[in-house]
């Protein structure tokens, strides 16, 4: 199934998700679309530029009438810019390591234009390795917090951003119940293999409580917190907590310690915090 939701206020697209597998280039890839644009450019109201956006295989190419471009692939949507800008639509790697190094590609469109190109993840400075039409390589910087952050690509002609760029692992996620009172999980991403030791407690820590050599720290308030158990990672790198609904009752905030042995955090790193 494929999944097209967007909102746009005038000619800026303040976000637009799709879900396809193999979109943007053949096998089995999921790529997620999530951004806005500041065009740095003054818009011409003579010639804005129409996107038509289909998957899985993924190619642009310029009206010869009109300053129109398409791209062509299996799922569809229609997205209006004012002005020809780079476009950043997801990235190959969702998930990465604390330590630098990791080589990521980016895949949008347009982002050959303009000149100075930068790219910051977590706001921190990325090294652009490689650059094209429609993706972009760069090598990821060292990223200290656990946790979604954003990517932003920038240049001369304006500046994309990926507001969930990157998870920096290890991390908690998941979806809040749909009622209260009803049952609910909490995702951990990680490494295959690691042990995750999960927390929850009623209130966050003032300051952070570091446990050398574990990375990051503990965020929940002590001596409140709870030991909601002991699990190993799977072959994906995944485990699940799922806990029971609460209908009444404070808010709860949720960490794990996740001990590993691989490289990227070892011997092991505190997640970020969720709040239900």
């Amino acid at each position: 199934m494929h999944v097209v939701r967007a909102r746009f206020l005038g000619s800026l697209c303040l976000a637009c998700v799709a879900h396809s597998p193999g979109f943007a280039q053949a096998g089995s890839e999921t790529w997620v679309l999530t951004g806005r644009q500041w065009p740095s450019l003054a818009p011409a109201s003579s010639s804005s530029t129409s996107w038509g956006v289909r998957a899985p295989s993924l190619t642009a190419a310029p009206s010869a009438t009109s300053p129109q471009w398409r791209l062509h692939g299996g799922f569809a949507a229609m997205l209006e810019n004012t002005v020809p800008v780079a476009w950043l639509f997801g990235s190959s790697q969702p998930l990465v390591p604390q330590d630098a190094g990791m080589l990521l590609r980016f895949r949008g469109t347009q982002l050959q234009l303009g000149t100075s190109p930068s790219v910051h993840i977590g706001g921190q400075s990325a090294t652009i390795v490689e650059r094209t039409a429609d993706a972009i390589g760069v090598l990821a910087p060292a990223l200290a917090e656990p946790g979604w952050v954003a990517v932003e690509f920038a240049t001369s002609q304006g500046r994309s951003r990926l507001e969930r760029g990157v998870g920096v692992l290890p991390l908690l996620g998941g979806d809040l119940p749909a009622l209260p009172g009803l049952p609910f999980s909490i995702d951990v991403h990680a490494s295959a293999g690691d042990m995750v030791l999960s927390f929850v407690s009623d209130a966050r820590a003032s300051g952070r409580l570091s446990v050398p050599p574990l990375r990051h720290g503990l965020d929940l308030a002590l001596p409140g917190v709870l030991v909601l158990g002991l699990q190993t990672a799977g072959r994906d790198g995944s485990a699940r907590l799922e806990l029971p609904g609460l209908r009444w009752g404070p808010q709860l905030f949720f960490q794990a310690l996740v001990l590993s042995s691989r490289p990227g955090y070892a011997p092991g790193s505190f997640t970020n915090v969720v709040q239900r």
